[in-house]
């Protein structure tokens, strides 16, 4: 059995989770920008050495800012709802892995099962069974948005839209190339557009059209 393959965001979720911490702390860094007065005036501190350092350190209200229970809870409900959506992300990616699932899209044993109807001369409702599946999954792929919004994030799907659309036209041919073969009472209409239409004719051949 083969198994689907591996759906990958990108940027990666640890890269964006980055991204948006190094912005969240670049907002309380900005009070390194408004330095402490002197005391009784308004004049600004001059740096003063650190003992023991070659360096100097200026006074601001940066530490007032970090250490404010206000911007903390703030700082806090942010990375919370910021984690929601990234796990709101994940659950998206996990809903198209259910179209493989209900119809095994990547799994080798339908190609074999498939192989194996060759000179079986199954009826045509037997072929009707097995393509209309796939003809509704076509159809359901072209209703879906090729983006999705979560929150503040827009996440593009049309990639995952598009392979899973290649897959169930894959396993259509498939079945079509079967009865294009074997099939003498048979005339197969296949409409993407306007679904599936088997209709029994009495010549010997049959033909498929896009």
């Amino acid at each position: 059995m083969s198994s689907p393959p591996e759906i990958l965001l990108s940027p990666r979720i640890p890269d964006i989770h980055k991204s948006f911490s190094a912005v969240l702390k670049s907002l309380v860094s900005t009070a390194y920008a408004f330095p402490r007065w002197q005391k009784h005036s308004c004049v600004a501190c001059a740096p003063v050495p650190v003992q023991d350092d070659d360096e100097q350190r200026l006074y601001t209200f940066h530490d007032d800012i970090k250490d404010d229970p206000r911007v903390k809870n703030a700082f806090h409900q942010v990375s919370q709802l910021i984690q929601w959506v990234f796990t709101q992300v994940q659950s998206l990616i996990t809903e198209f892995r259910k179209y493989d699932n209900v119809y095994h899209l990547w799994d080798s044993r339908t190609l074999a099962h498939i192989e194996r109807l060759k000179g079986q001369n199954k009826p045509m409702t037997y072929f009707d069974s097995k393509m209309r599946p796939y003809v509704r999954l076509w159809k359901l792929m072209d209703t879906l948005p090729l983006s999705m919004t979560v929150q503040f994030l827009k996440v593009d799907v049309s990639a995952i839209v598009g392979e899973v659309k290649k897959k169930a036209r894959e396993w259509l041919d498939k079945y079509c190339s079967i009865l294009m073969e074997e099939s003498t009472t048979y005339y197969i209409l296949i409409f993407f557009a306007g679904g599936l239409l088997v209709q029994p004719n009495n010549s010997a051949t049959v033909k498929k059209k896009d």
